[in-house]
């Protein structure tokens, strides 16, 4: 999976959530994967994906 897929998937299901969690505001969110190859990509959309929302940590 090409590194501009999974950047576009992460922000298609953050908005998503966004929607989603503007109602519960939940400050802790699980994200898992069988591929840990791409872990260091994920991790780079985490950081710009917290810096968005600071109230909303992702556990890898």
């Amino acid at each position: 999976m090409s590194r501009r897929r999974i950047g576009l998937t992460f922000l298609a299901a953050s908005f998503a959530w966004g929607l989603a969690a503007s109602a519960a505001r939940a400050t802790d969110i699980s994200f898992w994967t069988w591929r840990q190859e791409d872990k260091a990509a994920y991790n780079e959309l985490f950081t710009d994906f917290t810096k968005l929302n600071p109230d909303i940590h992702v556990k890898f």
